[in-house]
């Protein structure tokens, strides 16, 4: 990879308004760079609401947390599969997608020190105040410990972009008028 290119683009998803709105951001950045997307959904595998119950497979109950992570991964992958499609009917770039039942700070960050990806771009939530002490945000951990840029994306900020490059971009150009014209 040279410094400048970017070929491919990691976009963490959870199907939220700030996380499509980084799948749309991330279209524009790869339609202008000619780059790849691929989407990642990760998941902290299911746990029983006891703190001290062992992580599936280790516990007497492994029947049961098979049974709930074989759920999340199926509904996982119906919302995935239904972005893709969107994606293919409205866009040339090649886009693929993948599920991890893993944490998703730390599928990202496996993602992003395989040397795959150029670029990361995530959306965010923007929360403050007590709920950022207290719930943290993954978006602010892949920044900080991530070995390729990050950019995030807030949805509101994302959408006013988009819309004004697509109203740009449907615009024909204007005749040139004959002050222009005659400076040409």
């Amino acid at each position: 990879m040279t410094r400048d290119a970017i070929n491919r683009i990691l976009v963490p998803v959870d199907f939220s308004p700030h996380s499509r709105a980084a799948v749309d951001y991330a279209v524009v950045l790869a339609e202008n760079f000619g780059a790849d997307i691929d989407l990642l959904h990760a998941w902290p595998p299911p746990r029983d609401a006891n703190p001290f119950t062992p992580w599936p497979g280790e516990c007497a109950d492994s029947k049961r947390q098979a049974m709930l992570c074989e759920f999340a991964q199926s509904r996982a992958g119906h919302e995935l599969r239904a972005v893709l499609e969107s994606l293919q009917t409205c866009s040339e770039t090649s886009v693929r997608g993948r599920l991890e039942a893993v944490s998703p700070k730390n599928a990202i960050l496996t993602a992003a020190q395989s040397g795959d990806y150029d670029l990361i771009v995530m959306g965010t939530r923007g929360r403050g105040g007590l709920a950022h002490i207290f719930l943290g945000s993954v978006a602010e951990k892949i920044v900080r410990c991530s070995p390729v840029p990050v950019l995030t994306v807030h949805a509101g900020h994302a959408d006013a972009r988009l819309t004004a490059r697509q109203s740009k971009a449907a615009t024909p150009p204007r005749a040139p008028s004959a002050s222009s014209a005659m400076l040409a």
